[in-house]
């Protein structure tokens, strides 16, 4: 099969591999999508995966087509995303659910081969099956929806919320449809590229500020909902400027997420 294989940071080349064969308790899925993570440009271009040679991607959907031992061959030809991280199931973590905080887990495209391939097997406890009613790329978004969803779900987001957003990447945009559909009162998205600023517009975020450009985006919030702050910030740039906005755009009693990758150590001021 073909695969974008990394063999060192910057240095990723289409190449000829052998196709996985699915183990117990594994399916084989033909790859149809894979979205490219904010997190996957560093990844390849700076900072590398945990070895070398790794096929990068975390975010893919596709169609099942065959299945190991003790998986029930019924899942042959869904429609299938994939859960990244693959946990070991034996720390006391794993023991109550909590798999994101698995102290010896896996995760498909930078500690293990990922989804920059034509196929790849993973354990049939990793899938979300599908609908046909959704597309291969929209169900490819599967897992930034789910991160999108978590943040909100840590804010405790509740109906007529004004929510903003620092970051209009696209799980900035994900979560602002998300707080809409939730009943979010206001959702004012923030960024420093006009490009982003521009595409949320056209996606109906009315609220969409260019920081670099159109001012202070803490005097911006703070005249849409008359002087009170956002209900909620959420961080989604991963730099200290930004955090250090959502704490001053933010209420009192508000909350503020820190959703956002850390490009670097993140500081706040004493102001």
């Amino acid at each position: 099969m073909k695969a974008c294989v990394l063999h060192g940071i910057g240095n990723i080349k289409v190449e000829e591999v052998l196709t996985p064969s699915p183990g117990k308790g594994e399916v084989l899925i033909k790859i149809r999508a894979s979205g490219v993570c904010g997190s996957d440009i560093p990844r390849i271009f700076s900072n590398g995966t945990y070895h070398f040679p790794t096929i990068p991607g975390h975010e893919f959907a596709g169609q099942i087509i065959e299945v190991g031992n003790g998986v029930d061959k019924g899942l042959i030809g869904e429609k299938a995303a994939v859960f990244p991280l693959i946990p070991c199931m034996k720390c006391e973590m794993c023991q109550i659910g909590e798999y994101a905080q698995c102290r010896d887990y896996n995760y498909f495209g930078s500690r293990c081969d990922g989804g920059f391939a034509e196929y790849i097997s993973v354990p049939a406890w990793n899938l979300v099956v599908m609908p046909d009613s959704l597309s291969y790329e929209e169900a490819a978004m599967a897992e930034p929806a789910a991160v999108s969803i978590h943040a909100l779900r840590q804010a405790g987001i509740q109906i007529g919320d004004n929510i903003a957003i620092f970051g209009a990447g696209s799980i900035g945009l994900i979560l602002g449809q998300w707080a809409l559909a939730w009943g979010s009162d206001r959702v004012m998205l923030v960024d420093i590229d006009g490009g982003k600023v521009s595409f949320a517009k056209k996606m109906g975020f009315s609220y969409s500020w260019n920081s670099n450009e159109d001012g202070d985006p803490i005097e911006w919030i703070k005249e849409i909902t008359e002087g009170r702050g956002a209900d909620i910030a959420i961080e989604g740039a991963g730099v200290s400027q930004t955090l250090e906005q959502c704490f001053k755009s933010v209420r009192s009693f508000g909350k503020v997420v820190a959703m956002g990758n850390p490009m670097g150590e993140m500081k706040l001021s004493q102001k």
